[in-house]
């Protein structure tokens, strides 16, 4: 059953969903309500099962531990695959679809998207994995991390470029010292790695075409359409007290969610979190979403927490640090927000039913280590 005892602020959460749900139905389509409203609590609720299942957290941990770690190497290898050689099935995604920052169609022009639909949903989950692969002691680690470092480096993504290098910075923080030493020895083979890559004349351009956009963005194509967006989206918020609801960007005409890219009137909820909730609930209800937000996020992340715990805070502080830039709260980056935020609190709140510290047995640094 749930205890309420850490969950209050989910309760602020799941009001807000019921509001806006009530403001999709009298003001949208039912039909284009169900599919925002599943977008939006679909992750949400698979979260809630894994609080519900809290007394298995150990071997959730350890089973999220492994299984992103295995994704993160087959999904980074097909990365770099799909920038070398680019399959024709992904050529006629990027063809077909309407994503206007995916790159060319041919390779060393693509922006790698590997297995998913987009840059920036691939660079998110393969900075999760290479969070959650520090913590492992499988050898399959050094293998995972630089792989998952030079797909990242692909997808040209740079806020998921900021938020791996939060999280990482707070794994190395707070790890032993022991633990820093490996990180630090699969963190330098993953940069030479880069700098064999970073040879290849087309790699090079590219790579630091991006970097040097962290000091002119004012020239930046992307970064000024989103302040054209943001500006845009100011007027709506001022004007639409209520908010728009779930189900508002399915009935904005031809420009709808198409291949995962939801707008309302032109505003792209996908590039900004704290847009995609404003105008969603609307004044009253933006304000205790973010309540709510804050709450589970510090309930998360202050101290103590286990080290069993950091990876998961390290990749949940590098989602929350790009919502400027990300919307976070509808479709796969959600199942990523809401799980990390609800397996930190199954684990303390089973640690504080049970009075005793649950260890996974892969983070035992006394284990003999295997693939």
């Amino acid at each position: 059953m749930l205890n309420f005892g850490r969950l209050k602020w989910m309760v602020l959460i799941v009001a807000t969903y019921a509001y806006a749900s009530f403001v999709g139905y009298m003001l949208h389509s039912p039909i284009a309500l169900v599919q925002e409203a599943i977008t939006w609590a679909g992750p949400l609720a698979f979260a809630l099962y894994l609080f519900v299942q809290r007394e298995h957290v150990a071997e959730m941990l350890e089973t999220f531990r492994d299984q992103f770690m295995l994704g993160t190497l087959v999904m980074g290898l097909y990365g770099i695959y799909q920038y070398v050689f680019l399959a024709p099935w992904d050529a006629t995604w990027m063809e077909q679809s309407t994503l206007s920052t995916i790159g060319t169609p041919e390779p060393f022009g693509v922006r790698v998207f590997s297995t998913m639909n987009a840059p920036q949903t691939f660079a998110d989950f393969i900075v999760f994995g290479i969070l959650f692969s520090t913590a492992s002691t499988r050898r399959l680690r050094f293998f995972a991390i630089p792989v998952g470092l030079m797909a990242l480096g692909l997808t040209n993504s740079r806020s998921a470029w900021i938020g791996g290098v939060v999280g990482m910075c707070f794994i190395i923080f707070f790890f032993p010292a022991k633990r820093r030493l490996q990180i630090m020895m699969a963190l330098l083979g993953s940069v030479l790695l880069l700098a064999v890559l970073s040879q290849v004349p087309e790699v090079n351009e590219q790579l630091t075409r991006r970097l040097q956009s962290f000091t002119d963005l004012k020239t930046d194509s992307s970064v000024n359409a989103r302040m054209l967006s943001q500006e845009h989206a100011i007027t709506m918020f001022g004007d639409r007290a209520f908010g728009n609801g779930f189900g508002g960007s399915s009935d904005d005409t031809g420009s709808g969610p198409t291949f995962g890219v939801a707008t309302i009137q032109g505003v792209y909820l996908a590039d900004n979190g704290i847009e995609q909730f404003m105008l969603t609930f609307g004044w009253f209800g933006s304000v205790v979403f973010a309540i709510g937000l804050g709450g589970l996020v510090f309930t998360c992340l202050h101290a103590p927490s286990p080290q069993e715990l950091t990876p998961v805070n390290a990749a949940l502080l590098s989602l929350i640090v790009q919502m400027p830039t990300m919307g976070l709260f509808a479709s796969t980056p959600a199942f990523l927000l809401w799980s990390s935020i609800m397996m930190g609190i199954a684990y303390k709140e089973n640690v504080r039913s049970s009075g005793t510290t649950l260890k996974p047995v892969s983070l035992n640094d006394t284990q003999v280590q295997t693939i």
